[in-house]
This record gives structure tokens, sequence and C-alpha cells, in this order.
């Protein structure tokens, strides 16, 4: 679920990429010229096509080089508490 994936950004001095997950699956992608553009208020990934898929796949790399994230092993009386509250089965 996107709910679980965050967003990601990755730059190159001059571009800025930020992708936000979507609830289906994927990620909407937004480039930002960060030269013309300091605020990040106009996506020109469409103008920039080669700039955004380029960034992309340097984020994808990164993010398949990092370990997966530690599972969190809690008590039974934590389980328990989750539970009263509705949080877990």
């Amino acid at each position: 679920a996107a709910s679980r994936r965050a967003r990601r950004a990755v730059g190159d001095g001059r571009f800025k990429l930020v992708e936000f997950p979507r609830l289906e699956g994927g990620y909407r992608r937004e480039l930002y010229d960060l030269e013309n553009d300091p605020a990040e208020r106009h996506d020109v990934a469409r103008e920039n096509r080669e700039v955004a898929l380029r960034l992309a796949a340097a984020l994808d790399a990164w993010t398949a080089e990092q370990p997966a994230p530690a599972g969190i092993e809690l008590s039974e009386e934590e389980l328990e508490t989750l539970r009263a509250l509705g949080y877990v089965n």
C-alpha cells in the first residue's frame, strides 16, 4: 500500500526528482529545475524526460542497495495492549 512507502527524492545539483507513492502502486514523478525554480513550483518532467528517467534510474539503484528495514519484536504485553486498542488481531 502507498501508505507504507515513503516519498522519495534525488537530485543532481540542477534538477530534483520527487516520487510520490500511488495507491495503485508505483510512483507519480515530478521534476524541478532548481536553477530556474528554486521554490519547486513547476514540474518540468515532460520537457526534460531524459533527465527524469536518468534520476529515476539512479534513485531505483540507490534504493535497491539499501538494507531492508529491521523488524520490531514486541512483547506479549505490548501485543495485548495493541489488540485491546484494535491495532492488531
